[in-house]
């Protein structure tokens, strides 16, 4: 028996350090879209272990992820694409034909930020109900595309019959997708996928120009970065919260008798339970809670101690959207975090009321 290991195998430090690195990217990358979601509403986390932001940082790296297979392979094999296909034609109309080729994968890229637009919203987002049909037909499409006309090579087989329909189709999806689909967050997304496609053709475009992987790695950071903090602000809360996306989660509080009075003058407070609050996020100490003041409109968060609360009384989602239902309602009861030197506001181990708050509870509200 051999128990020598092949040369091209990778060994188990390498495998092993490969999937610490890639948790580790994720992780950053959940920490930058949460905080990046909390200063869109003017206020922060910084806590650097949170389990919430390993969920952030996975749904951030398959948005990306399904961007970068669509559509970012495009751009990386467009010009070598572009050059294979002018030269199946030659002759007069090889000049035409040229241009044709550089608006087929144009229309390719084009369409790729469509579809991948339509799979994350269906993935992630709170109201994809809204696009399913349209999500059904573009998959249809690009899995044709992709499995019969791409790799059975019927592109290479009849490029000037394939070429027009194929782009024909695509140009025909782009035009009427806006007249089937009214939801502005998945448009949101696709103009972000678009944005994002102009960004990775300029870094590409920098690297084949000058071939330094300094500083094209510099970029792809500063890409990256800038590229979650939008995606954290956009479309964080758009994301489902069962999912562990940043979707506000309507609750109403049991509050303690002696927070009652300071936390009634920000919230509307009566025999003990608050008016419709939600929860956008939490530390181990506190709340963090979207409110609606009338009286003072420049307050758009709080955050509440969580041993001003005994209790939450958490609101049902209807159809998956914002949307609440009054008559379905559990409670959730607050881990208060131990006081510390006999002082009520500090804590030394980590409490999850708003966690709990974000998942539905069997027990109804009596």
């Amino acid at each position: 028996m051999n128990d020598e290991t092949p040369k091209n195998s990778p060994s188990i430090s390498t495998v092993t350090q490969a999937v610490g690195l890639a948790g580790l990217v994720i992780y950053a990358l959940g920490f930058i879209v949460v905080n990046s979601h909390l200063a869109g509403n003017g206020t922060y986390s910084f806590e650097a272990f949170r389990e919430k932001y390993l969920a952030a940082g996975l749904i951030t790296a398959i948005a990306f992820g399904i961007f970068w297979f669509l559509v970012g392979r495009k751009i990386y094999h467009g010009p070598s694409d572009v050059k294979h296909l002018s030269e199946i034609i030659q002759g007069k109309w090889s000049s035409l034909w040229r241009k044709f080729c550089y608006f087929h994968v144009m229309t390719e890229c084009f369409f790729g930020s469509l579809v991948g637009a339509a799979w994350a919203a269906q993935l992630f987002f709170v109201d994809r109900e809204k696009i399913r049909p349209i999500v059904f037909a573009l998959s249809i499409i690009f899995l044709f595309d992709y499995l019969v006309l791409s790799r059975r090579g019927i592109y290479k087989k009849y490029p000037a019959i394939a070429l027009p329909i194929a782009s024909a189709v695509y140009v025909g999806f782009l035009l009427l997708t806006p007249f089937l689909v009214a939801n502005l967050s998945f448009w949101a997304l696709f103009y972000f996928y678009q944005i994002n496609l102009v960004v990775l053709a300029v870094i590409l475009g920098i690297w084949n120009e000058f071939r330094n992987i300094k500083f094209t790695i510099f970029w792809i950071v500063i890409y990256v970065f800038s590229g979650a903090s939008t995606f954290g602000v956009l479309f964080y809360d758009k994301i489902r919260a069962d999912l562990g996306g940043g979707q506000p989660i309507p609750v109403r509080l049991i509050v303690t008798k002696e927070a009652a009075p300071p936390i009634a003058k920000l919230l509307e407070v009566r025999d003990g339970i608050s008016g419709t609050v939600h929860v956008i996020g939490e530390t181990d100490t506190e709340l963090i809670l979207k409110i609606a003041n009338v009286e003072q409109p420049d307050v758009k968060t709080l955050r509440i101690n969580k041993n001003a609360v005994s209790g939450i009384v958490q609101l049902e989602f209807v159809n998956s959207s914002s949307k609440v239902d009054s008559a379905e309602s559990s409670i959730k009861p607050v881990q208060k975090p131990p006081p510390l030197n006999d002082q009520p506001g500090t804590s030394s181990q980590p409490a999850n009321a708003a966690d709990s708050a974000g998942q539905k509870g069997n027990e109804k509200s009596r």
